[in-house]
Parts: structure tokens; C-alpha cells; sequence
């Protein structure tokens, strides 16, 4: 494995590079008004980004796999290997809001070791490495000690979700902008959130099929609460 600032790099250059796309095409969606037609332009945008996109991670190291569920070039999965997701949170993308960004993870069966995400049109980067730290636009990050609890719902399937995407409110707990996040307790989710609490010294607990992140006072005081 190469060091996590090489692939900070390698990431942000791709990051950027495609970003430039898809705000290209995200100022295109909202002259789109049939569902269809809408479908297949985003799916057409994900495939020329991803092509770009698996060149670039391809090149610089051929013994990763690539994953992403909107790709039609995945190479094989390895051990190792790439979780990319050109445009997270469609729904958002699709309705013309801002909140949806391009993540590339290095991830194995067991952790993800870094992510890169980056948010066009708030043009912020977040980028977080195990035994690195997580940062916002370069600036390094770690959640506060306060116990006043600012709700983030990250699962997709709640009415009353903030973002509508786990990655992106797992991002905003760790920037303290939500104190506590509730999430669906999935394998990518549990990976991301064990991560990014590590790194900016959060609270992790799972309770009842949920995964609750944010700062460790808050997370602790809801334990209390439970138990």
C-alpha cells in the first residue's frame, strides 16, 4: 500500500478533475423534466467520469480493484480496492440542490483506510486516513466536547433526513456541524463511521440496528440514557 499522502493527491487531482463535469451537468438537470430522459442523462454522466476515473486509479496502481454500483468498466475486486461514487445522493442531484459530492475510498473487507469527498458547489474537500486524521479544505478537524445534541439523520429512508446521504452526514458530524447522527447500520457505514470517530476522537455506539456517531459526550449521554 502507498502512503496516504500520495493518494490524498492522486484523489484530489481525479476529484477535481471530474467535479468540473458534473457541475456541467448537474446546471443541465433542470431543463430536464421527464423522469426517464433524467435517468439516463445521470447514468451517462456517471459512465464518461468513471471512465476518466479508472484510468487515472488504474494507472497509477493496477493491483486495486475498482467498485462502483453505477460502473459498467469495474475491474475485478481485490483484496484492496477502490469504492468510488462519482455523484452521492442522486435524489439531491437530480432536484437541483447542492448537497451531493464524489467519494473515493480505499476500503478492504475488514476497514476503510481513507476517503476523499468532495462537494462542488460548497467546493469543500474532506479527506480522512487512519493513523492521519480527517480535514476539512486542509484544515484538520476533531469534534468538541459538547453534550448539546444537534440531530443529523443520515439514514435515506427518513422523512426527516437532513442530507439524504450517510457518507455526506457522517462528513457534517465530523466537522461538528450535527453532534449526533443516527445511521443505518450497514457494513460501509459501520466501516466509515469507526473510522472518522477514531480519527476526530468521537463517540461510536450501535443500538437497536442503528449506528449513532458525534461527539463522545453526546454519544455517551444517549448510552446512559439506553442502558
Amino acid at each position: 500500500m502507498f502512503p496516504h499522502s500520495i493518494i490524498k493527491k492522486l484523489k484530489s487531482k481525479i476529484i477535481y478533475h471530474v467535479s468540473s463535469f458534473c457541475k456541467r451537468d448537474y446546471l443541465e438537470v433542470r431543463f430536464i423534466k421527464d423522469a426517464k430522459k433524467l435517468k439516463i442523462f445521470y447514468l451517462e454522466s456517471i459512465k464518461r467520469s468513471m471512465e476518466r476515473v479508472e484510468r487515472e486509479l488504474l494507472v497509477h496502481n493496477k493491483s486495486y480493484g475498482i467498485y462502483s454500483k453505477d460502473s459498467v468498466l469495474v475491474e475485478g475486486i481485490e483484496k484492496t480496492y477502490w469504492n468510488v461514487e462519482i455523484i452521492d445522493n442522486y435524489e439531491n442531484f437530480a432536484n437541483n440542490l447542492v448537497h451531493w459530492g464524489i467519494s473515493i475510498a480505499l476500503m478492504n473487507e475488514e476497514k476503510i483506510m481513507s476517503i476523499s469527498y468532495y462537494i462542488p458547489f460548497l467546493d469543500e474537500f474532506f479527506y480522512c486516513a487512519e493513523e492521519e486524521g480527517c480535514f476539512l479544505n486542509d484544515r484538520k478537524i476533531t469534534l468538541s466536547g459538547s453534550s448539546k445534541i444537534v440531530l443529523g439523520v443520515g439514514t435515506k429512508k427518513t422523512p426527516e433526513r437532513k442530507l439524504g446521504s450517510d457518507i455526506l452526514s457522517i462528513m457534517y458530524t465530523a466537522c461538528d456541524r450535527f453532534n449526533i447522527t443516527v445511521l443505518e447500520n450497514t457494513s460501509f457505514n459501520e466501516k466509515l463511521s469507526k473510522l472518522v470517530m477514531k480519527e476526530t476522537r468521537g463517540g461510536y455506539l450501535k443500538i437497536n440496528n442503528k449506528i449513532i456517531i458525534g461527539n463522545e459526550l453526546a454519544v455517551n449521554s444517549i448510552s446512559i440514557t439506553k442502558s
